[in-house]
């Protein structure tokens, strides 16, 4: 387990070493000293952000243009939350522009440079806003599409539109900047990503849910999941939404009006599911489990 109060394991990607080596072979030193240099700087303020709101960070990856910050926190903290150590890495852009200004005004460094960490500056700063998971893009979108949907089917249509943005972005950089091999490793290193996190989706909608078991999902409002007594569980289960406490609705015996004495709290339903092999059950079945006899029992049509 990792210790929260000690500096997460930092790890050099293998796409980074071999940029490096190129760059190293190539006489790019100068280059290759800056844009780790703001990487760091960019992952640091994903870093302090963090630990202020005491996330439980696993290690850093560090590779060409960014970085990767690999924690548990996302989709169980609150969206501000989230937003908040998101947004705090792009934000050191804006300093670091301030200060290599204040170092050309007073001549402090010698032109080029400059002109590399501004150039660099911006095309990590532009490259790491794209709409493409990992990157603060992707996370941005991410946030807003689990917001707008209900959890699972925005964490899914956020891998949908990163893997078909890194696509288009792929060709447009070979039809108008011909073929560079830093560019076609960086653009397979992110489709890896992508598919990575697509084959645990199941995983990360299943740490959604129990983190509402155990009550540590934040709730600002309600919200009302029209059900059926033959709908499974499960099903009901996708709709569940970020920042909401759901209560589940079914109709009366004409099917016509839904009664809202007769509903069924978030926090039946999940326990149901999780301790009750309630997978493959329904509605009706968790209706029935609240009833014991000889006290009446709620039969559903």
């Amino acid at each position: 387990m990792t210790n929260h109060n000690t500096f997460p394991e930092i790890q050099l990607h293998p796409l980074f070493i071999l940029f490096a080596a190129v760059a190293i072979i190539s006489g790019s030193f100068v280059e290759l000293i800056t844009i780790l240099v703001i990487v760091i700087i960019h992952e640091c303020g994903h870093y302090v952000a963090a630990r202020f709101f005491s996330w439980r960070i696993i290690r850093m990856y560090i590779w060409i243009f960014g970085a990767v910050m690999e924690t548990e926190e996302h989709g169980v903290r609150s969206i501000r939350e989230e937003a908040i150590v998101v947004l705090f890495g792009p934000f050191q852009h804006i300093w670091i522009y301030g200060v290599t200004w204040i170092f050309q005004y007073y001549g402090l460094l010698h032109s080029t440079v400059i002109d590399g960490i501004f150039f660099y500056n911006t095309v990590i700063l532009v490259f790491n806003l794209l709409p493409i998971w990992p990157l603060d893009g992707g996370k941005i979108l991410y946030l807003f599409l689990t917001y707008v949907y209900p959890y699972q089917r925005g964490y899914e249509n956020t891998l949908i539109i990163s893997c078909i943005s890194c696509i288009l972005l792929s060709i447009w950089i070979c039809v108008w900047y011909s073929f560079h091999i830093q560019w076609i490793f960086m653009m397979a290193f992110l489709l890896l990503e992508i598919w990575r996190e697509w084959k645990n989706k199941s995983y990360v909608y299943m740490r959604f849910l129990l983190h509402r078991l155990q009550n540590q999902s934040v709730h600002k409002s309600t919200h009302i999941i029209e059900s059926f007594p033959h709908e499974k569980i499960s099903d009901v289960l996708t709709q569940f939404r970020r920042e909401h406490t759901h209560m589940i609705v079914v109709p009366n015996d004409k099917g016509t009006r839904y009664s809202y004495k007769n509903h069924l709290s978030e926090q039946l339903c999940i326990n149901y599911y999780f301790y009750q092999g309630g997978w493959s059950r329904t509605i009706a079945d968790v209706y029935q489990s609240q009833f014991i006899q000889p006290s009446p029992r709620l039969h559903i049509k």
